[in-house]
């Protein structure tokens, strides 16, 4: 693959990640709003009234990060777009791996406020969700 085709498959996958970032963070509120994940967790793990203070805190947490670094992206973005800075694509794939990074670090904060079963539940529940199986049925 020519460097030219590996920077293009890689803006476009950088406008999707944002267009998703985008989406993500206007939608969710600062509070710990209820319904979605949250009360399927909660609901699905049968977590205690203590695990359900932990986790929100740990919920609370995760949004002030993934704030953080969305601005941090949006304006590694906006100078490589502006710019043509093909530097700024160190930091800015940088950002993203560690997006990626406090994501599962959120997922292993929970893992560690659960009981042993429920470990084994979430993790069950991660795989039914397949939340990280490619979709087979779009068109390459």
């Amino acid at each position: 693959m020519s460097n030219k085709k590996l920077y293009i498959v890689i803006i476009v996958m950088l406008v999707l990640l944002n267009i998703f970032s985008f989406f993500i963070n206007y939608s969710e509120s600062n509070d710990i709003s209820k319904g979605g994940p949250r009360d399927i967790i909660i609901e699905r793990l049968s977590l205690d009234g203590k695990q359900i203070e932990n986790y929100d805190v740990l919920i609370s947490d995760h949004r002030k990060s993934l704030k953080s670094l969305r601005k941090e992206i949006y304006k590694l973005r906006q100078s490589y777009f502006l710019n043509s800075d093909s530097t700024l694509l160190v930091p800015l794939t940088n950002s993203y791996i560690e997006l990626e990074t406090i994501n599962k670090e959120h997922i292993d904060d929970l893992i560690e406020i659960c009981t042993d079963s429920q470990r084994m539940e979430f993790k069950a529940f991660i795989k039914e969700q397949n939340l990280f199986t490619p979709n087979m049925n779009k068109k390459q």
